[in-house]
């Protein structure tokens, strides 16, 4: 189970790929310093993690049956915080023509259930108890990826455009270059 909150820029993948066709070290560096951004979104998502049991009765110890993989993921503080990841410039699975440009993934279940419980619906049987606990101490649903990229989104996307614009003013001079030949 995995959450992603994604900044898509169109047009950012074509000169991303050609970039790194031309220059890979310029690629790498522009990478890296959006990935910097990036990790300071990761931070504050973190951050929203309650220790502790996020929500009395949540197991400590999870249910998930070993052979069908069934069951409820437990809650566990350490996890979800590690569970936070930042992606970079990564093709997405499920269309080779789309990239995250910038995006924050939590791969911890019980981070999932903390951050989305509610999402789609208010719950079912019990669900709408815990869904109703989890609102009524933490919000609504996307308690913690969204907010954290929100508050994150104009520098993630300042230094994507920063970084374009180099990948942008490299590829015009190495253009003028091999005319100039």
């Amino acid at each position: 189970m995995t959450v992603t909150y994604s900044i898509r820029i169109e047009g950012v993948e074509s000169t991303l790929k050609t970039l790194g066709q031309v220059d890979k070290e310029l690629l790498n560096k522009i990478k890296a310093e959006v990935k910097d951004e990036v990790d300071k979104a990761a931070v504050i998502a973190k951050a929203g993690y309650p220790s502790g049991r996020a929500i009395r009765n949540w197991n400590n110890k999870p249910t998930i049956k070993p052979k069908s993989g069934s069951g409820f993921p437990n809650y566990d503080y350490n996890k979800a915080r590690a569970g936070v990841k930042s992606v970079v410039a990564k093709k997405t699975a499920s269309s080779k023509k789309s990239w995250k440009i910038a995006a924050l993934q939590q791969k911890n279940a019980g981070g999932v259930i903390f951050d989305m419980a509610g999402s789609k619906t208010a719950g079912n049987g019990s669900g709408v108890y815990f869904v109703s606990k989890l609102t009524g101490e933490y919000g609504r649903a996307s308690r913690t990826m969204w907010p954290a990229m929100r508050a994150k989104q104009a520098s993630i996307v300042n230094s994507i455009q920063k970084g374009v614009n180099k990948a942008a003013t490299e590829l015009s001079l190495r253009m003028i270059e091999r005319r100039g030949r």
